[in-house]
């Protein structure tokens, strides 16, 4: 499908310095889970489009949600850079109809035969794939912010190269972690403490 939307997905962390191998296996874990996350929205918006029942798209969610990390990613990673640490890879909008086909639900399969399904899977690969990946993405970062030491910052996209080409960028910034506990009873004593100075 030469004419279908593409998607490029740039992780950005700015650091001269090299990278503990835990910041880079979360700037990894963060270009994995947001590059799901597009697929698996896209799936869901093409049977929006499709006008399937609302019964069918919701065991679709709950069939992705119990795969989980099982599915591979239809992401191919393209470019990974030092100086400031990045990592560019890429979406086609024909990898959402092999994730539905292969991975989620039967019905794709069954659209295929119909001719008329067939042409509205192809208008939407061609036409409105990834359209609402950055709103979904900056959702993402608002449930999942963190991998490791790592936290999203922004999610912006950048001016198209072409129509049929999108980019969205992904900065990240490096947060220590620090945890401090108290052993349970300290934690009641503070807590009393507190109590008895509101009255």
């Amino acid at each position: 499908m030469p004419e279908d939307r593409s998607l490029h997905l740039r992780f950005v962390l700015d650091t001269d310095e090299d990278l503990a191998p835990d910041d880079f296996i979360g700037l990894f874990e963060c270009a994995d889970a947001f590059a799901r996350h597009v697929v698996e929205q896209a799936a869901l918006e093409l049977f929006i489009d499709l006008n399937l029942p609302e019964q069918w798209r919701l065991g679709t969610l709950q069939h992705i949600h119990q795969l989980g990390r099982r599915v591979p990613v239809p992401a191919q990673v393209v470019r990974v850079e030092r100086g400031s640490w990045s990592i560019e890879t890429l979406l086609q909008g024909a990898a959402v109809l092999w994730f539905l086909k292969n991975y989620v639900h039967p019905v794709v399969r069954d659209a295929w035969d119909d001719s008329r399904l067939r042409q509205a899977i192809v208008e939407f690969l061609r036409d409105k794939v990834f359209l609402g990946a950055r709103r979904n993405l900056e959702q993402k970062a608002v449930e999942a912010p963190r991998f490791r030491r790592l936290q999203v910052q922004t999610v912006s996209e950048p001016e198209p190269a072409s129509r049929q080409e999108s980019q969205i960028e992904v900065r990240l910034v490096r947060r220590e972690i620090v945890e401090a506990r108290f052993a349970d009873r300290e934690l009641l004593d503070e807590f009393v403490r507190r109590l008895r100075r509101l009255e």
